[in-house]
């Protein structure tokens, strides 16, 4: 009994410390719960320090009321991921297209979700930079020019199986949720002949789900049981700037 007692508290402490960190837990049903990390580094805006991901699983199965089948699925939860800054233009089309710019587009499965804007007020980068000089001066992008893109977010990611014919456990479907956390851009433009940086960075809070993420079970079966399954599916979130594809894929 004090053994119990002392793993409860120790385990109890873990989810306290991770939960400092800005860590939720999302366990669903009863089932086993590990601490895992991802490679991928992230820092702290400001203090720009190195900061491994924290993730945790969750393995959890539910049986199918028949004697047959049985589904389980597992849930990791990853925090603090981030695109590089990505350049999405260079040159003198770099005026164009941020001219253009002015937030980031969602897509799932070829529908086209809620935007999240770079700026609250809307505008693109382009017009963020006329707002940041002087009406008379002299602003054009160059060969030198650029226009680059970041994010951060968190990601839920959901793997589905359904117990084959055979006896085995077959991968059914890969969904995932995503939360855009940041948005920043960077821009380099010659104001009166002499070339100038322009940032722009912003907290957002933007959540999209693929199609099957809440309700994954039906489809899992459909592509991983039977004598004849389909195989596994990947349902995957993309932001698209511009020309340029940020793909969440799992």
């Amino acid at each position: 009994m004090k053994k119990h007692k002392r793993l409860a508290a120790i385990f109890m402490a873990m989810l306290m410390m991770f939960s400092n960190v800005g860590f939720v837990t999302q366990v669903f049903g009863q089932g086993e719960t590990d601490i895992v990390y991802d490679a991928t580094p992230s820092y702290d805006e400001g203090l720009r320090v190195v900061r491994d991901e924290v993730a945790m699983r969750s393995m959890v199965e539910f049986t199918i009321e028949t004697e047959t089948e049985q589904m389980r699925t597992t849930t990791t939860n990853f925090i603090r991921r981030s695109h590089p800054i990505t350049t999405i233009q260079q040159g003198q089309s770099t005026q164009n297209t941020a001219a253009t710019v002015a937030q980031m587009i969602w897509t799932v499965a070829g529908a086209v979700f809620a935007p999240v804007g770079f700026l609250d007020t809307g505008i693109s980068l382009w017009r963020q930079v006329r707002n940041l000089t002087s009406p008379n001066d002299h602003i054009v992008t160059a060969p030198s020019s650029f226009l680059q893109v970041g994010t951060r977010f968190n990601e839920i990611r959901r793997r589905t199986y359904a117990m084959s014919a055979g006896g085995t456990w077959n991968l059914g479907l890969t969904s995932q949720q995503i939360t855009l956390t940041f948005l920043e851009s960077r821009m380099h433009a010659m104001v009166n002949n002499v070339g100038r940086n322009f940032q722009t960075s912003r907290n957002v809070w933007g959540v999209v789900s693929s199609p099957n993420f809440r309700d994954p079970w039906s489809l899992a079966h459909q592509r991983a049981a039977g004598l004849r399954p389909l195989g596994p599916l990947v349902q995957s979130v993309t932001g698209r700037v511009a020309n340029t594809t940020f793909d969440f894929r799992p």
